[in-house]
């Protein structure tokens, strides 16, 4: 079903809109003429106080090799991961190994057990 407007409808709806544009870009022009920029975006740097402190230039440097790329970021935190979690499956192995002295599969003297066997059979 198609509806169709008169044309006068159409100019008056044509007029409104486009006094309601010029009236609302005459406010926000007014607007930002009376405001005034009372802060600056940019961020200061000096260069003495980025280089004195050791942290400062660790940061840098770091930002310089793995932040400033996304993919390189990417990579770090794939990379870090997988040696997070090499470390610390290592690090639970041997405190596992280490409470359990003796009792662990790897650790028992299976020699002695088998000569016993056989002692027993004969």
């Amino acid at each position: 079903m198609i509806f169709r407007v008169p044309s006068q409808l159409t100019g008056r709806a044509q007029r409104a809109i486009s006094t309601f544009v010029i009236k609302n870009n005459q406010n926000s022009n007014i607007a930002r003429q009376s405001q005034k920029c009372t802060f600056s975006t940019q961020l200061r740097t000096t260069n003495a106080a980025s280089s004195s402190s050791p942290l400062n230039s660790f940061v840098q440097t770091w930002y310089n090799l793995f932040g400033s790329s996304t993919a390189r970021y990417a990579t770090f935190m794939v990379v870090g991961v997988i040696l997070a979690e090499m470390g610390t499956n290592s690090a639970t192995d041997s405190l596992w190994e280490m409470n359990n002295k003796g009792n662990t599969y790897k650790q028992t003297d299976w020699i002695d057990y088998t000569q016993s066997s056989l002692a027993n059979n004969i």
